[in-house]
């Protein structure tokens, strides 16, 4: 019964790739693809129809109808995709939603850069018009431009907009009735994220410590969060009214319930499709068609795909996916096989409701399995012991959610019934000690010895020059080895705050020891390197190198020439007096004036300019290859 539904949604994910390889750097479709793609769908459908009339054993029911019905559906997943990259192009070009940073950007396609003498590539420049996010180009850095292009766009005024609005309003009122109870703001922040799927109160310490011990899913709204909550709304419901002839209404409001809550807690894709996914399983039991679990997770992501292609690069949508599909297949096999050797173990267990340690422990590690490598890709580290202590993490994000959802309706209770007010601070020092328990088992099992395998495959950094792109903290960092690194920056003590997104993506992949920090330090030297900061200081200070000594005071040939902010009034006339730079690099925590005047200055001095800005953070090899 899945062979067809498997062969389809196979068609439509094929289209799609090949769409976005031609349509995600280069997001303008001609007009007339669209009607040449409906048009072949049509000549396809007919060919299909055609052969479908055919004898049962004939050349076109055997060959040619399974490749016209393929053909078929990777049209349409392909004009699915083409018909997403003109709505987004569009929406952006007319700055309907503006970026995060509030700052009117513009992309472009990437081009090389860096230092002058073909010293090395540079990062990206960005140039062209439209209103499209940009990646600020440092080393490993987070793809935005890419979430952006999945998370996808949508018009201010449009009635979903509009929807959306109104149900986050609603959301947020849940929230203040968590913030009414007596809990610490820790508690309230994961409270939210497990339940509404609120994660912007989480600290990035919490966020780390969930990621390192396994357990980010239960802060990521997905299957599980949905099952413990459509089981608490059943358990409110009388068992025999779901069996009695009003059996449809009741699972007409189990879906309203279900996308009503999917609403509130913002659309995200793994509850859309865990919702979309129990739907269609509805559906089907009212039905009396039940079919096999891989059959229905099949035709949810062929669902999704054609309501949101994007959604087959969506990371979470496909660990989600995975997970869902490791449990389908290995966790009923061993299920099977351990019932069939333990027989009557597993019936003395389910009597004393003892078997669930047991298939907790084989649904985890189910899950893990198959998430494994998408895992290990996207995030370069795997916690060993997840499986295992997730036997506790369940059970304890369970009672979380039941007593939130408690909370949530005794203070309902409270607004007609003021005097069971004493009960809402209650719930809350409950709802503390679970997350306090929850949390210091995550403590202890990223104590112990091996709970994280990092980074089995990634190549170490290369001897190179980074100016990052960072305007909140500055910094050059300047890589000899993996062993050995300068870093020169104007506000050294914002390095751990200012810093740490690159050290979590950068250095602790890359390297193998911190950067050393040149506190005080303008100029930097490292072999025939040459490096100057000016942060409004144009003294020099000494260098900082291998045995190079200090600076001349006479003019200084130096390969960077590095501004960034301080020198609102500095001018390039001095400078010029001092160094004779190969390349003059702004920063990008200049104003935009400043970076303005500042490259029309340089370029009438005849240097060369990279803005970090504008360009991307820049990166250059240190060393030449025959330098080695």
């Amino acid at each position: 019964m899945s062979r067809p539904v498997i062969f389809i949604a196979l068609s439509v994910a094929f289209g799609i790739c090949l769409s976005d390889a031609l349509f995600y750097e280069n997001y303008m479709v001609p007009s007339w693809l669209f009607m040449a793609l409906w048009g072949l769908c049509l000549v396809l459908g007919a060919v299909a129809w055609g052969c479908s009339r055919a004898g049962q054993d004939s050349l076109a029911q055997r060959v040619v109808l399974p490749m016209a019905v393929g053909l078929f559906f990777a049209v349409v997943g392909f004009a699915r995709y083409a018909s997403y990259a003109e709505e987004v192009q569009a929406v952006w070009c007319r700055g309907e939603r503006p970026l995060p940073d509030g700052k009117g950007t513009v992309a472009g396609k990437r081009s090389g850069g860096g230092l002058p003498g073909g010293r090395g590539t540079g990062g990206q420049s960005m140039s062209g018009g439209g209103r499209r996010p940009v990646n600020r180009g440092n080393p490993d850095e987070f793809d935005y431009v890419r979430w952006r292009w999945i998370q996808g766009v949508e018009e201010r005024d449009s009635w979903m907009t509009r929807l959306r609005e109104g149900a986050l309003s609603v959301r947020q009122r849940l929230i203040d009735t968590y913030a009414s109870a007596d809990m610490d703001e820790q508690t309230q922040a994961i409270v939210a994220a497990a339940t509404l799927g609120d994660r912007s109160q989480l600290s990035r310490d919490t966020r780390d410590l969930y990621a390192a011990a396994g357990a980010s899913h239960l802060l990521a709204l997905s299957g599980l969060h949905l099952t413990i909550i459509v089981g608490f709304f059943l358990t409110l419901l009388n068992g025999r009214l779901v069996m009695s002839p009003w059996r449809p209404w009741v699972a007409l409001g189990v879906i309203v319930f279900i996308w009503t809550y999917a609403l509130i807690a913002g659309l995200p894709t793994s509850l859309v499709r865990a919702s979309l996914m129990t739907t269609v399983f509805i559906i089907g039991a009212m039905q009396l068609n039940f079919g096999s679990p891989m059959h229905w997770l099949i035709l949810t992501a062929l669902l999704m795909l054609l309501l949101r292609p994007v959604w087959l690069f969506d990371v979470g949508a496909q660990l989600s996916f995975a997970a869902v599909a490791g449990i389908v297949i290995l966790h009923r096999r061993w299920y099977g096989w351990f019932f069939s050797r333990w027989r009557f173990q597993c019936f003395w267990l389910e009597r004393y409701h003892l078997m669930w340690p047991f298939t907790s422990l084989s649904v985890s590690l189910a899950a893990q399995l198959a998430t494994l490598p998408l895992v290990a890709y996207y995030f370069h580290r795997i916690p060993a012991y997840a499986p295992v202590f997730n036997i506790l993490f369940i059970p304890l994000t369970t009672a979380m959610i039941y007593l939130a959802l408690v909370l949530v309706l005794i203070s309902f209770i409270v607004s007609v019934l003021p005097f069971v007010g004493f009960v809402v601070p209650l719930m809350g020092r409950l709802l503390s000690w679970i997350v306090a328990v929850q949390l210091a088992v995550m403590q202890f099992e990223v104590q112990l010895p091996g709970a994280v395998i990092h980074d089995f495959w990634s190549r170490k950094a290369e001897s190179q020059v980074v100016v990052y792109n960072n305007w909140r903290c500055p910094a050059l960092h300047v890589i000899a080895s993996p062993e050995s690194s300068w870093l020169l920056m104007p506000e050294p003590d914002s390095l751990e705050t200012g810093m740490h997104s690159i050290a979590q993506t950068f250095w602790q992949r890359r390297l193998t020891a911190e950067p050393l920090v040149l506190k005080g330090r303008q100029a930097l030297a490292v072999a025939d390197f040459k490096a100057v900061m000016v942060d409004g200081n144009v003294e020099c200070g000494t260098i900082v190198d291998d045995g190079a000594g200090e600076w001349k005071e006479t003019r200084t040939k130096v390969d960077i020439l590095w501004l960034t902010k301080g020198c609102e009034m500095m001018t390039l006339g001095a400078l010029g007096e001092m160094y004779a730079p190969e390349l003059l690099v702004l920063d990008a925590s200049l104003k935009l004036w400043q970076r303005q005047c500042l490259r029309e200055e340089a370029e009438r001095m005849g240097w060369s300019v990279y803005d970090v800005a504008a360009q991307g953070a820049l990166r250059a090899r240190l060393f030449q290859e025959n330098e080695r």
